[in-house]
């Protein structure tokens, strides 16, 4: 059950920033690529935000030792939140950038 309520949590939050992000590319703040290149990292800050502000439940019969809520907080923040993210972007951006250049260059032709 927590891991749907996880999942959509993610989903609202991504979905809220994300219409943020449309809403800024229409009224052209934003270039419109960028819709395409932020997705990604979104939906995984979501992903961190909803892990870290909705903590899990520790069973009964657990002993102190077998599961760190604290860590598995940490471990959410620094991947889902950060590292994935910029993983994401240094890839992303470029080959759109690049993309983007082709295709300029190919309607130049």
């Amino acid at each position: 059950m927590h891991n749907a309520l996880d999942i959509m949590i993610a989903f609202a939050l991504a979905t809220i920033v994300s219409l943020l992000v449309r809403s800024m590319t229409a009224s052209r703040k934003l270039p419109k690529w960028w819709w395409g290149v932020a997705i990604v990292p979104l939906l995984s800050l979501g992903i961190a935000l909803s892990v870290t502000l909705f903590p899990r439940p520790i069973p009964d019969g657990w002993q102190e030792g077998d599961f760190d809520t604290a860590r598995a907080d940490f471990v959410a923040l620094v991947f889902f939140g950060t590292l994935l993210p910029i993983a994401y972007l240094a890839v992303a951006v470029p080959v759109a950038f690049v993309v983007r250049l082709w295709k300029h260059r190919s309607l130049k032709s």
